[in-house]
């Protein structure tokens, strides 16, 4: 038995045409083999050229993967330091919301406190000059102009004879012989 071979039917025009084909590559007719070759090399030679880049910037990149290992190594380190400084820093600054919420809290008292003492010292004065008052009037041979008249001292209402004026006192200059009142003081704004 023969062997069957695979054959396909083709044009009588068709086997022509590539009778002629062979026939002119054969003889170097035709086709343009030597621009083919010469466009072969070249295009090898770039390919060439670019393997040579790719390989350079794998290299590079190889290198940068390196040196970024080795800054990281260095880095780390002061990430560390870093993260120590800013967990201090909020603690520090949890210590200084709390240190101011206290100085208000004192000021607030201290405000209040100073109120009350300045309240009681106008009230203070204010009876003191009603008291300079009375003693001015009770000098002067005046009947008091407030409230209820003063147990005053021995007199002719009691039959005892009244002591002699009060004299100027010890060491005061020639001349006065009054009391001296009493001069309010300034006010003076501390903050503690």
């Amino acid at each position: 038995m023969a062997k069957e071979e695979d054959y396909e039917i083709v044009s009588h025009r068709d086997v022509r045409k590539l009778k002629t084909e062979l026939k002119a590559l054969k003889e170097g007719k035709g086709a343009d083999i030597i621009g083919l070759r010469d466009h072969l090399e070249e295009l090898t030679e770039r390919i060439d050229a670019m393997i040579d880049i790719f390989e350079s910037a794998a290299a590079e990149l190889r290198e940068e993967d390196k040196e970024a290992e080795i800054i990281a190594k260095k880095i780390d380190p002061i990430f560390a330091r870093l993260d120590s400084v800013d967990e201090q820093n909020k603690k520090i600054a949890h210590g200084l919301v709390a240190i101011n919420e206290i100085v208000e809290e004192k000021l607030t008292q201290i405000t209040d406190t100073a109120q009350v003492l300045a309240r009681a010292q106008e009230e203070f004065r204010a009876k003191l000059n009603l008291l300079s008052d009375k003693i001015d009037g009770i000098s002067s041979g005046a009947e008091p102009t407030i409230g209820m008249p003063l147990a005053g001292p021995p007199g002719p209402a009691t039959g005892a004879p009244l002591p002699p004026p009060p004299g100027p006192p010890v060491g005061a200059p020639p001349g006065r012989s009054e009391i001296p009142r009493l001069k309010p003081r300034k006010k003076k704004h501390f903050l503690f």
